[in-house]
C-alpha cells in the first residue's frame, strides 16, 4: 500500500474517533501546514494533530516524532495521534513532552525480561 493511501486512512481513522468524542474537525487546506487536522473541543480549545499511520514490528510501534530530518516544536503542533496499522488503536503523544524527539518505541506487549523501567506501554498512551 502506497504511503500517501496509509496517511489518509490513518486520517480518517483519527477523524472519526476525534467526532465521535464530541470534536468539531477540520483539515487544513494544502500540503505546507505542519498539521493534518484541527480538532476543536467546542469550548475554545483547539488541538492542532499530526497523524501517524504505524505498522507495529517485534512488540512495539515506532512513532515518528518528525518530517524531514526536523523534529515537531510545540509551537507547530500540539499532539502527535498515532493509528496502529494493526488494531487501529490511536496512541496520543503530547509534543511540548517530547520536543527535539526523532521519536519513542511504545511498547505493546510485555518485555521478555519483564523490564518496565524507562519502557512506555502503549496502553498509557491510548486516546
Amino acid at each position: 500500500m502506497r504511503t500517501n493511501i496509509k496517511g489518509d486512512i490513518g486520517e480518517l481513522i483519527v477523524m472519526t474517533k476525534l467526532l465521535k468524542e464530541g470534536f468539531w474537525v477540520s483539515k487544513p487546506f494544502g500540503d505546507d501546514c505542519p498539521y493534518d487536522i484541527i480538532a476543536d473541543d467546542k469550548q475554545g480549545n483547539i488541538k492542532r494533530i499530526q497523524v501517524k499511520y504505524c505498522t507495529p514490528s517485534e512488540g512495539t510501534v515506532r512513532i515518528h516524532l518528525s518530517s524531514s530530518n526536523k523534529s515537531y516544536k510545540d509551537q507547530h503542533i500540539d499532539w502527535v495521534l498515532a493509528v496502529n496499522a494493526d488494531t487501529e488503536e490511536i496512541y496520543k503523544i503530547e509534543v511540548e513532552d517530547h520536543v527535539n524527539e526523532s521519536g519513542i518505541y511504545l511498547r505493546l506487549e510485555p518485555t521478555k525480561n519483564g523490564q518496565v523501567n524507562g519502557i512506555k506501554f502503549a496502553e498509557n498512551y491510548l486516546m
